[in-house]
Formats: structure tokens, sequence, C-alpha cells
């Protein structure tokens, strides 16, 4: 062994925080001294060494060490072995396969079935589109996300992967089942999860994630050991709700001060990644992490040919047949269009056949998903309070959460509040046996809640709270409830939103009226998801606004008294959608998909297409100018071609004017005025391969490169 290996394998034992005892040409020892029990490491460098080994061994032992020997060939190993040895690598696949079940447990409890009547949890497999250092994007594999995923984080080199999905749409559970994959792993590798909660007091995420560290390896060593291995890949790193520290600035509006907050928690990460570094995040999709300001912190940070690799996985709509039988599919009939949530679909997954085929007989499945909850806490807890009682209750409870723009307080505050809101309905309910209090007590233990982080309990998810919101919403009864919703934060409308669209027409309807009549902070491009989901039609005029990446299903584009003009859509699936064209004018769709869609007028001119698909090929209709070189435009053309190339390519350099950057389309077209030049040269850049295009993304090519600087 070299003296540099020999320097490697001190610095390990020193970062472990072993004391050398003894050191010589041939062996080196050491002493263990982090635990009651005294061990010693006898590391043999050559084959002299373990010659000695045995006489040196039988010295230690007879003075109470526990000595292990340690060859050659083994030392070239000692770091793992230190790894498994220091973060019970073997010990702890018990613990994650608790975690998991109590996780699991927790999903079907969320359902309100009685145990044994029901199926075990399985993970659902989700429909995704995987994005690859921005450059590529690719539909999700038959493998599925998880394998997906863990080839990334087997792969070499620093790599940030990104879980982006709607609220309830799989983002923990599939943060779950990543952690549960490694749960039969017994050498090198043990990944650490965090769970990032919105917790009013934790703010700085540099902090919880000492804080975490400390609680789940319970290492008595300084920060760094866990540092320095997240950073060698022998701890994947899987942060859990990356934008619950940024909701409340989100909520709020408060973009400014969730930018901030954002980039210093990604300054923290960027940290961590490098050598062979594996780092999750799963999140709602937020500006922090998507779209221009994200990809400028990036180039900012790694630059766009870094060693840093960015994967990112975005879930879609939830496949039914992934969830039910075709025989339950059919049991349902029309109901199915109104199934799109993964919560609705699990209830109906986990039901033993009898109640499903109940369900699939009742007038609506989530008033007997309600229903069933309800109920069961009658019988579970010895309520005397009715079913639509404790509807009354949870309704007010909802709003309490929409007012103060939280989604999970203290157990006595939420026992205050029921007490607070509702004391008309707990005092009929009073007897000597059971107080005002007590009956309090006993509905802050009510299934449709549970515990969240720092101590404080919310609703058991965001569809159950959306149910609770809408009723609320919709009960003209309840006097003063609009002023508890009037000022309802955009991420509780999406909540809202994300339950309503699985409810009936007339509640739909009504929801669109209560919100458009009475809330304030909806914004613009949400407005759009509220018309879309709720109306299935825009219900008003959007002009020159930029709409990113969501599903659209079963709805009406372009009305006489509601016009689309000027707007961007980016990576949006549009499926069984009527477009009439004579209402929608000049807007760009970029990296669209369109599956069984109808244009009414067919005027393709009057918008653009760039890198759409309909029906599995490249949409009719895609941008796809004269060609300068056969002869389609005329030479007498007053502007100059090259010239007008190496202006929108310039584009692509930073200030220096030498660093390559990448380009939104949509950002870039807007910088010109005069967009029939624009799409001529644009189509010239890519077909001659100048840029490359990912979605909405583009990029510089190396030939693209070589021509600006040739001809600048």
């Amino acid at each position: 062994m070299n003296s540099m290996d020999v320097t490697k394998l001190k610095e390990i034992f020193s970062l472990y925080e072993y004391k050398l005892l003894d050191e010589t040409e041939d062996y080196l020892i050491y002493n263990e001294g982090h635990s009651m029990y005294p061990g010693v490491e006898i590391v043999c460098i050559t084959q002299e060494g373990v010659k000695k080994a045995n006489t040196i061994k039988a010295e230690y032992s007879n003075q109470g060490y526990a000595v292990r020997l340690c060859t050659p060939q083994e030392a070239e190993t000692i770091e793992d072995y230190l790894f498994d040895w220091f973060f019970r690598v073997k010990s702890t696949n018990n613990a994650i396969k608790e975690r998991y079940k109590l996780y699991g447990d927790a999903v079907i409890r969320a359902y309100g079935l009685p145990e044994g009547s029901h199926k075990q949890y399985e993970y659902v497999d989700i429909p995704y589109i995987a994005e690859y250092d921005f450059r590529e994007t690719v539909q999700g594999q038959k493998s599925g996300l998880i394998p997906d995923i863990k080839k990334d984080i087997e792969s070499r080199g620093p790599r940030l992967i990104i879980v982006e999905a709607a609220a309830g749409f799989g983002k923990t559970s599939t943060a779950m089942e990543l952690l549960m994959s490694y749960s039969d792993v017994e050498h090198k590798i043990r990944p650490f999860y965090m769970e990032l909660y919105r917790d009013r007091q934790a703010t700085l995420f540099k902090y919880l994630y000492l804080s975490q560290i400390h609680r789940e390896f319970q290492v008595l060593m300084d920060d760094k050991i866990v540092d320095y291995n997240i950073s060698q890949g022998r701890i994947p790193l899987i942060i859990d709700g990356f934008d619950e520290l940024l909701s409340e600035d989100l909520d709020s509006g408060n973009t400014k001060n969730a930018r901030k907050k954002g980039e210093t928690m990604l300054s923290t990460i960027a940290d961590l990644l490098h050598d062979n570094a594996k780092i999750v995040l799963t999140t709602r999709k937020t500006a922090v992490l998507s779209g221009e300001e994200f990809l400028e912190w990036f180039q900012g940070r790694f630059g766009l040919d870094s060693d840093v690799h960015l994967s990112r996985y975005v879930l879609g709509q939830p496949m039914l047949d992934n969830w039910l039988t075709s025989a339950q599919i059919r049991m349902l009939g029309d109901k199915i269009f109104g199934i799109s949530n993964p919560v609705l679909l699990g209830y109906l997954k986990y039901l033993n056949p009898l109640d499903f085929e109940k369900e699939a007989r009742s007038t609506s499945l989530i008033e007997g998903y309600v229903k069933r909850l309800l109920e069961r806490e009658i019988e579970r807890q010895g309520l005397t309070l009715t079913v639509s009682e404790q509807i009354i209750i949870y309704e007010w409870l909802s709003m309490a959460f929409v007012y103060e723009d939280i989604t999970s307080d203290t157990r006595a505050n939420i026992k205050d509040n029921i007490l607070l809101l509702c004391s008309d309905i707990i005092k009929k309910h009073e007897t000597i046996a059971k107080d005002a209090q007590s009956l309090a007590n006993t509905l802050t233990n009510h299934a449709l809640l549970d515990r969240k982080g720092g101590g404080t309990i919310g609703f058991i998810n965001d569809f159950v709270l959306g149910i609770f919101m809408g009723y609320a919403i919709l009960d003209e009864a309840e006097d003063g409830i609009i002023e508890y919703y009037k000022k309802m934060s955009p991420n509780f409308v999406d909540k809202l939103i994300g339950t309503a669209a699985s409810t009936s027409k007339d509640n739909r309807e009504s929801l669109w009226f209560q919100l458009h009549e009475n809330c304030q902070y909806i914004t613009k491009d949400q407005w759009m998801m509220v018309d879309l989901k709720l109306m299935h039609r825009n219900m008003t005029h959007y002009e020159n606004q930029y709409f990113d990446g969501v599903t659209v299903i079963n709805t009406t584009f372009g009305f006489p008294d509601a016009h689309i003009i000027d707007c961007h859509f980016v990576n949006y699936v549009f499926e069984d959608v009527v477009f009439d064209l004579d209402y929608i004018q000049g807007c760009t769709f970029i990296n669209c998909t369109f599956n069984k869609v109808e244009f009414k007028n067919n005027d393709y001119d009057s918008n653009d297409y760039f890198n759409c698909m309909a029906d599995g090929s490249e949409l009719l209709g895609n941008v796809q100018e004269p060609d300068f070189d056969n002869g389609q435009v005329d030479a007498s053309e007053t502007y100059d071609e090259t010239s007008l190339i190496i202006s929108l390519l310039r584009h692509y350099y930073q200030v220096d004017g030498k660093t390559r950057k990448m380009q939104m389309l949509s950002k870039l077209k807007l910088d010109y005025n005069d967009n029939k030049t624009f799409k001529r040269i644009f189509s010239k850049l890519e077909s001659k391969g100048y840029v490359l295009v990912n979605g909405d993304k583009t990029f510089i090519t190396n030939i693209g490169n070589q021509f600006y600087f040739e001809n600048k």
C-alpha cells in the first residue's frame, strides 16, 4: 500500500474520530472511542503486519478491548466498513419498514375503513414525464418511477432530483416508496428522509437539516461526517415537501420573500452537491424550483456545462386502470368522469368488494366517503353528534384554517376554535359525564384530523380539507362564513379546486359563482384553472397571460364573451378539448399535447405551435416558415438573414458575451415585435441545428456557437 493510501486511511479514521494508538510502517492501530464498549482496529498495511497481528491482538484483548483485524485487502474497503458500522445500515432496515407501515396505515385510516375489512396499502405507479439536464424530456418508463429515480441515485456524479406534483398527487407516497426500496440493503448506503412541514417556528432550512440529522442518526460525531457521506453518495438525501417552508410567502403573494427564502434553502442544498451526492426534493410546482427563475439560479450557481446534473420528474393525472380493475370501472359507469384525485381513487381501491358495489350505486362518491368517515367516529368514539352536525363543525374548522392561512395548528388552538365557532352544537350534547371541554377534546381526536409536524394537527389530507371548505362555501345556512374565505390565499384555492373537480356539476357551478363574487386574491392565471376545473370552459377574457404545465380534460376554449388573446400555454396536456379558433388569437402553444381535440374553424395561422404533439404525432399546423435556401423567399427582402440569426443567437450568451446560457422560448419570442420574422428565424435556427429545443427551454448548440463567433 503506497503512502497516498496510508494518508487516505488516516483521513478516514480521523473523519470518524478514531484515536491513533500506534503506527508503524506495517500497521496502524486505532481506538473507537464513541461507545462504552472499547474497540480497537488493527489495520495491516503490509503482509509483515499481518504476521505480527495475532501477537498485537492478544496484547489488546488482554487489556479488555474488542479487537478487529483488517488485512491490506480489507483496508481497501475500510471506508464502507466504517460507514456500515457507524450508521447501522443493516439494523435500520426494520426501522424503515416500520416507518413505511405507519405511513401505509395512516393512508388507509384516512379512508375510514374498519380494521380487517380492507386491502393492504400498496404504492400505485404514477404517470410521469422525466426531464434530464433541462435538455431532454421523455415519457415515463414502463419500469416505473421508483426504478428511474434509483437509476439516477446509482449514477456517478452529483445530481439534484426533483419530484414535482400537485397537492395530494403522490409526492409523499413516492418519497416513502423510494425510502422503502432501501429496506433490504445491508451495505454502503442508507437514505436520510427529511419531512418539511409547515411549521411557523421553523423558517430556516439549515436549522431543520441539522436538527433532523441529530435526531435521525444519533451519532456522537460532528455533523461533517453526515455531510461527507452525503457528498460521497452513501446517504441519498430525500427531502419531502421542499415547498412547505415557502408556503406562507407563496400563499400571501410575497414572492420576493419566497424567492429569497428558497434561494437560501437551495444554497444549503447546493453546498452538498459535489463529488457523488444525490439529493431528492419533492415539491408542488413553484417558480423557486421551476421556470426561468430556477434556471437562472442553476446557471448562476453551477453553469449549464457543470458536473452537477438535474433530473425532474413531473407526476401527472392518475390512470384509472392503475387503481381499479376493468370490472370496477364498468361498474362505476359515468361516475368515472368525476374521479381525478388519488385520494378518491385510493378510497375505492381499498374498499372490499361488497362496499365497492354499494359505492358504485350511490349518488355521490365524495358524500359516501365522508359519511363513512363520520359514522365510523360515532361508533369509535361514542359520539352523540349526527353526521350533519359533525360536517358543520369541520366546515367551520376548515374556514378557521383558511382565515388564519394555516394548514395545521396546536391541539389546544383547534379545541378552542371548535368551542368558539360551534358552541351551539356542543352545548346540545353536553351531559354530566361529558361537558363541552370533553366533547371538544374528543373532536380534536377525530379521524378527520392527523398529526403534522412541530407537534401540530391538521386535516388528514388536502382532499378532505378541500371537501369541508367546499361544504362551508356552499352552506348558505351558516351566516358569516363569507368573511372567513373572501381573503382565501391561492394555496387554499388549489386545495379547494383539487377536490371540487370531482363533485357534481351543480356544486361546481355554485362554487365558481361564490368564488367569483367573494374571493379577492385569486390570481389571473389561477382563474383559468378555476374556470376549467369547475365550469369546463374559460369564463372570461385572458390576455398576455402565461400558463404552465397542467392537464385539462373535457373543456371548451374560446367563446364570443371570453376571448383568449396573446397568451402562452407551455407543457399543457389537452384531453377531449374543443378549441374555437375564432376566439383564440395570437396565442403560442409550446410543448403541448393535444389528444382527442377538436379545432373549430381551423385557423391555424392565428396561433403558433412549437414542438406540440397531437394524438402521438407532430401537430398539423406547427410553425413551418418558408426556407431561405430553396428560393421560397424573395432575395429582395430588406432584411439580412445572417444578421437576424446572429441577433437572435446573441440572446444565448451571458453579459460577458462568451458564456452560454439557456433561454425560455416564450420570453425570447416576446422580445420581438415582428412575430412573423421571429418564427421564420427561429425555425431556421432549429432546422440548422443551431439551437436545441426542449419544451419552453432552448439552448445554443456547439454548431450554433461556432456559427455565432465566426459571423458576429
